[in-house]
């Protein structure tokens, strides 16, 4: 295949033959190793983990990836709902989300509204009757 034209051997997928292409071809091939030489934001579109690291939080968040959200604001990390996230994140917010660690450090009538068994147990009688909640009700 020395002697085919590069965009033949692009389309044939020749993994040799792919690095004397044109990084925009390289790039829709998904061929890894072309990646290294392409535009942050391209290496983003298409999910290469190692490009990641040197592109913006905002567009790392919006791919959802990992390691990247650790940088990224409290706020849009609970959004996503990246659990290693949240801990940083205000009790309400937390309390928003679900996020039963959090729920921990909340009013108790914030967490009688959410129906967190653990915070039921410091909620008067009368609330946790009209919430049902089964323990709560003997004391």
């Amino acid at each position: 295949m020395r002697g085919i034209s590069r965009s033949h051997r692009l389309k044939c997928g020749e993994a040799g033959g792919l690095r004397v292409v044109s990084r925009s071809r390289r790039l829709k091939c998904g061929e890894a190793g072309g990646l290294s030489w392409l535009s942050r934001l391209h290496r983003l579109k298409c999910g290469e983990a190692g490009g990641l690291r040197g592109i913006s939080r905002l567009h790392r968040l919006k791919c959802g990836e990992a390691g990247g959200l650790r940088v990224v604001s409290r706020s849009r990390r609970l959004k996503c709902g990246e659990a290693g996230g949240l801990r940083v994140v205000s009790r309400l917010y937390r309390l928003k989300c679900g996020e039963a660690g959090g729920l921990r450090g909340i009013s108790r009538s914030h967490r009688l509204k959410c129906g967190e068994a653990g915070g039921l147990r410091g909620v008067s009688r009368l609330h946790r009757l009209k919430c049902g909640e089964a323990g709560g009700l003997p004391g």
